[in-house]
């Protein structure tokens, strides 16, 4: 199955026969082919194209409710249940740096009613209230560096997260604030 010079599939059809398939056979199915690639690569595009519908829909939801309050508990507390609910994750937490910039605080989380157990906040706290930024190397990176970056549980943050959640990766978005 060709869409001009980029194939995306293959016909693959039997027969018991050797003779089976005639040059007409051929003709046939060569041009089913084509017609199929063509709905085929019509077909991603569509899905492609609701999928980025969707999120658009998505982004313009949790921009409308973020920029709908003051409180900063309310915004927190609502980005995090719409990026739970945005990206099909079961939990999302938000971290906040301290004012004097060493530690990271809890802002907010958010969890699928499925999540079981639920994770001890109270312990996490506990954790960033302890050690400082640069204790938690994935976390410290992208906050840093601004980079967003997806990671597997290596630090201290990260697998105590992984050990209460059973996730097994991680994305670590920086809330960066542009110059306007």
């Amino acid at each position: 199955i060709r869409i001009g010079a980029r194939i995306i599939g293959v016909i693959d059809v039997q027969s018991s026969r050797l003779s089976a398939f005639s040059d007409d056979d051929v003709y046939v199915l060569s041009i089913v082919g084509g017609q199929l690639a063509h709905s085929v690569e019509n077909a991603r595009l569509y899905e492609s194209q609701r999928r980025r519908t969707e999120e658009t829909v998505a982004l313009l939801d949790i921009s409308e409710t973020i920029s709908s309050s003051l409180e900063l508990s309310d915004v927190l507390n609502e980005a995090a249940k719409q990026t739970i609910a945005a990206c099909h994750v079961p939990m999302c937490v938000i971290l906040l740096a301290t004012n004097a910039g060493t530690h990271f605080r809890l802002g907010s989380h958010a969890l699928e009613t499925k999540v079981t157990p639920p994770p001890n906040w109270e312990a996490l706290t506990h954790l960033l209230q302890q050690h400082p930024i640069e204790y938690f190397p994935s976390t410290t990176h992208s906050f840093i560096s601004g980079q967003t970056q997806v990671v597997e549980p290596s630090g201290p943050l990260s697998t105590f997260l992984a050990f209460i959640t059973q996730q097994k990766i991680f994305l670590y978005v920086p809330l960066r604030i542009s110059d306007r």
